[in-house]
């Protein structure tokens, strides 16, 4: 949900006018995903064996650009969870969201 997000602030931020869904025909009620945030909208599987797959699609007339991360394993996040583990040892008093700040 955090990139849903981050894509329509940098819209809003950007000056664009919220995403407008340009068709009209919805075959199965769901089907088309959660609009997050102005349009922005997420769709979710959960399938067995999928851990954790994040794919960012963008679209224009004739173009489309694809960014994707898989996770196949758990042990995947193990190094990021040591890191925040380290951060809280060190006695730091700031709350963080999420591992970015960190990196």
């Amino acid at each position: 949900m955090a990139t849903a997000h981050a894509i329509a602030t940098a819209r809003r931020t950007a000056g664009r006018a919220p995403l407008v869904d340009p068709t009209t025909t919805l075959i199965a009620e769901g089907a088309r995903g959660a609009d997050v945030v102005d349009g922005v909208v997420v769709h979710s599987v959960r399938l067995p064996g999928l851990v954790a797959h994040e794919e960012i699609l963008f679209g224009s007339l004739g173009e489309g650009l694809t960014i994707r991360h898989d996770s196949h394993e758990r042990a995947s996040f193990l190094a990021g969870v040591a890191m925040a583990v380290s951060y809280v040892d060190a006695a730091r008093p700031e709350l963080l969201r999420g591992i970015g700040a960190l990196l």
